[in-house]
């Protein structure tokens, strides 16, 4: 596998001792990832966020639960300045692994949280392929009568 394995706490101190792990590999993106887990877990409240590395692609990234019985969902923090091509999102797709309790599966859709140098953060969530958006989000095309 090539994700290193995940801090054993979902809650503050290891997390936060985990960025200075892989500050000396990447310190601008190990500061982003840091600032998508403070704004995640302290203004979006959300309940549980792990740490992981991914060596390959010099990548940390996240995996967290808005609410307690919610799926663990992947986050990639990414630099505003970043240039996120087609094929280093298919990379970052390929290495992101989700680590649940019945094994290490692929995850289905990414959430990227793209952070500006104000620290103004922007989520997008990115699946693999091309899938229709969920019937509640269609807007009629239909004029008005």
């Amino acid at each position: 596998m090539s994700a290193t394995p995940p801090t054993e706490s979902v809650s503050g101190d290891a997390n936060l001792q985990a960025f200075k792990l892989y500050e000396s590999e990447a310190p601008v993106q190990a500061a982003v990832a840091r600032h998508v887990y403070i704004d995640l877990l302290q203004a979006r409240q959300w309940c549980s966020l792990r740490v992981h590395h991914c060596e390959p692609l010099h990548l940390t990234y996240l995996l967290g639960k808005e609410k307690p019985h919610s799926p663990w969902e992947p986050i990639v923090p990414v630099p505003a300045h970043d240039e996120l091509s087609m094929a280093r999102i298919q990379e970052i797709f390929k290495h992101v692994k989700l680590d649940e309790d019945d094994g290490v599966q692929s995850a289905e859709s990414l959430t990227f949280a793209i952070v500006d140098s104000d620290s103004t953060t922007v989520m997008y969530r990115m699946h693999e392929g091309l899938r229709a958006p969920p019937e509640d989000e269609f807007i009629s095309a239909q004029k008005p009568e």
